[in-house]
């Protein structure tokens, strides 16, 4: 413990005094009279001790002169500022004696994270509606996913943003979580231009998002006493908006879709189980142009469309389909188009033939026990072509060479996660693909105004329904497709209404007047 040389007590549990460093002698001051010193150079010091907690020293910085009352007068108002922030730790029972570097807390937010995973997977796991943690400032709950995409942001942007921030001692290791200023704080969007200059504003705010959970965790963990709002890239309203929109589906485009998908199960010297597998592509993607939903591409269960959600209802004598779901945080249930009638009915038929319920569970499943061969990524395997470990530590590949391939066993009835490699196929320049997205890298990637994605369902979706009427109900669009008016608008004021609804509506472009056609029990459109 130092020693505190002409201590005064300023408060009852602060006092303040001069610390003189071991063996510095020091020039010494000449006091009023003219007599030499002997005093080295010492520093006004503070003591704070609060009722069972440990004695804390901090200096001023103000070093002492025995005739030098204004020095004194300077270092007690710096004091009584230090032992304000270590009172307000104090009366909210947190630990004023750890000293909170910022990369310090942001390692214990990561195990954080870490445990609020394994609790939610476990809760999601025994079916509860409701998991334990939720993402604190935000809208939905932690799951092995979440934290796996937050942990990607860290490390390649915020781990060294907060890194570089201004340290309030050139000694410490990182800034004081509770001394940064929120103006170094507002440059993130800055920094992260820096690192990576061609990221779309949309992965921006998710860094800045991201960054925000953090702040929002401190100030519940009483580390901090505020969250500040980050200053964020403006979108651009309505234009912003429009520029950022998928690629979008034309009707040429979506007749050559219908074409593609078709042609991979009613073509020659298909195998079996390919062809089964590419009609439920082709029934998946004509149902979901048909329905505005969000295309399930996430893999979660919670995620997937359920024959629970199917609801068939009667109006005046007519049948009227709806789609049951809950996105963001909302229910609402989505229109049908009368054309999809015939999507969902021939895929029950397919499913009953094969001996599976289609009553309840998930829509589209595995129709068959079988082993795939599946080809392994390069990045499925370390150097030495060894199999990769999953985050949990288990053996998650067992291949030798990244061009062996493997078996994988699947459980009929089991769910399809998604149809991404066969999108991804379908629209990639390699053979046989439509060509219409190009590949990028992981420093150039193709930005979602240039490449049509199963989003791009959605917004063919609501296109269509905008193009249909000039009288076209905004509001009532927005809630069938559980999307806002904002959203809704940003798409509405680029459309010129004059366009044919007859030309455009090409979700019902083969239904008028023709009847369904079936090849060998699969549908092959109408004639």
């Amino acid at each position: 413990m130092p020693t505190l040389l002409h201590q005064d007590k300023l408060n009852e549990f602060l006092s303040m005094g001069v610390q003189v460093g071991a063996g510095v002698k020091g020039t010494g001051y000449k006091t009023q009279d003219g007599d030499a010193t002997n005093k080295g150079q010492g520093v006004w010091t503070i003591r704070i001790k609060f009722p069972k907690q440990a004695v804390v020293y901090r200096t001023t910085g103000v070093k002492y002169s025995p005739d030098d009352a204004g020095g004194k007068r300077e270092a007690s108002k710096i004091a009584y500022t230090i032992f304000g922030a270590y009172s307000d730790k104090f009366y909210r029972g947190v630990d004023y004696t750890r000293i909170n570097y910022i990369v310090n807390v942001a390692d214990r937010y990561m195990v954080y994270l870490d445990e609020c995973s394994t609790l939610n997977e476990a809760s999601i796991e025994r079916g509860d509606t409701t998991p334990p943690r939720k993402i604190i400032g935000g809208k939905s709950y932690w799951t092995e996913k979440k934290v796996k995409g937050a942990r990607a942001i860290w490390s390649t942007y915020l781990d060294s943003f907060i890194k570089q921030l201004p340290k309030q001692n050139k000694t410490d290791p990182s800034p004081i979580i509770e001394n940064v200023d929120p103006r170094d704080l507002d440059k993130l969007d800055e920094y992260i231009i820096q690192v990576n200059p061609k990221l779309a504003i949309e992965t921006r705010l998710k860094v800045i998002t991201e960054f925000r959970h953090f702040l929002h965790w401190c100030y519940e963990e009483r580390i901090t006493d505020r969250v500040h709002q980050i200053k964020r890239p403006q979108r651009g309203g309505n234009t912003g908006a429009r520029a950022r929109m998928r690629k979008e589906i034309t009707p040429e485009m979506y007749l050559e879709m219908v074409d593609y998908t078709r042609a991979r199960y009613t073509g020659d010297n298909i195998p079996k189980s390919e062809r089964d597998y590419a009609y439920l592509f082709h029934l998946w993607f004509l149902i979901m142009a048909n329905c505005g939903i969000r295309v399930p591409t996430s893999g979660l269960d919670h995620t997937l469309i359920r024959w629970e959600h199917l609801k068939k209802t009667s109006y005046n004598g007519k049948t009227q389909w709806t789609l049951k779901r809950k996105e963001k945080l909302h229910e609402y249930e989505a229109i049908i188009l009368e054309p999809a009638h015939e999507y969902w009915s021939a895929l029950e038929s397919f499913y009953e033939e094969r001996g599976i319920n289609t009553k309840s569970g998930i829509v589209f499943v595995h129709p068959y026990t079988e082993y795939k061969m599946t080809k392994w990524n390069e990045r499925e395997v370390d150097k030495d072509g060894n199999g990769i470990k999953d985050d949990k530590g288990r053996q998650k590949y067992t291949v030798k060479k990244a061009t062996d391939y493997d078996a994988i066993y699947i459980e009929k009835g089991s769910p399809i996660k998604s149809f991404k490699a066969r999108w991804e196929t379908m629209c990639g320049h390699g053979t046989g693909g439509l060509g219409y997205n190009r590949s990028g890298t992981p420093l150039d990637r193709v930005p979602q105004s240039e490449r049509v994605s199963p989003g791009s369902i959605r917004a063919w979706f609501i296109t269509q329904r905008l193009y249909s009427s000039d009288d076209i109900k905004i509001e009532l669009l927005a809630r069938v497709v559980g999307s806002s008016i904002g959203q809704i608008e940003a798409r509405y004021l680029r459309l010129d209404m004059n366009k044919s609804y007859e030309y455009l509506s090409a979700g019902a472009y083969d239904a008028k007047g023709k009847t369904a056609q079936y090849k060998n029990g699969y549908y092959v459109g109408r004639k």
